[in-house]
């Protein structure tokens, strides 16, 4: 009798309403890590294209850190920079030097620049244009530099001369030449 009692009692159970969600349990252990994915930008968001490439600085543990752009064309590292057409382009960085001219009409424009380190391609700061240079001697005793108003020409004199500094000739290099970008 018990036996059917108990059968009884079973068939006659339904399930009753569900009743509300129970709180969150605590996070599970960390996955797995993923496969590696393709080789791309290297986390810096720039894409390799035909003439613009990143390198990187390689870690004694293998690991990949970007380092700079290089133009390939020019052969220089470059960067985003406002060229003399107003686009942005990218340019050779800007490097310590002042203007200098050899004429008393400033326009036979030289450069004058660290001995060490200075590039065959640069911009003087704060100058759109890149200068392609090609060294040219001891910087002279007596030269000229161009006023903040752009028109007046004055002379300077490297006195005492000094040794920490070397001139170059220059030649400007046009905006087409350099790798233009388009706005995103």
């Amino acid at each position: 009798m018990r036996a059917i009692t108990f059968a009884l009692l079973l068939c006659s159970c339904q399930p009753g309403p569900e009743g509300p969600q129970g709180p969150a349990g605590p996070p599970g252990p960390m996955g797995a890590m993923g496969n590696m994915g393709l080789p791309g930008s290297g986390g810096s968001g720039f894409v390799d294209g035909q003439r613009l490439k990143q390198t990187y600085w390689t870690g004694e543990d293998g690991s990949k850190m970007p380092a700079v752009i290089v133009d390939t064309k020019h052969n220089v590292a470059c960067e985003r920079a406002p060229a003399t057409d107003g686009a942005m382009r990218c340019l050779p960085p800007a490097v310590k030097a002042q203007r200098i001219y050899r004429t008393t009409d400033c326009t036979d424009p030289l450069m004058a620049a660290g001995l060490n380190g200075t590039p065959a391609l640069g911009r003087p700061y704060g100058a759109p244009e890149v200068w392609r240079m090609t060294p040219a001697g001891a910087l002279p005793s007596l030269y000229y530099i161009l006023q903040a108003d752009g028109k007046t020409c004055v002379a300077a004199r490297n006195d005492p001369p000094t040794t920490e500094a070397a001139m170059y000739s220059v030649a400007i290099i046009p905006p087409a030449e350099f790798v233009k970008f388009t706005a995103p």
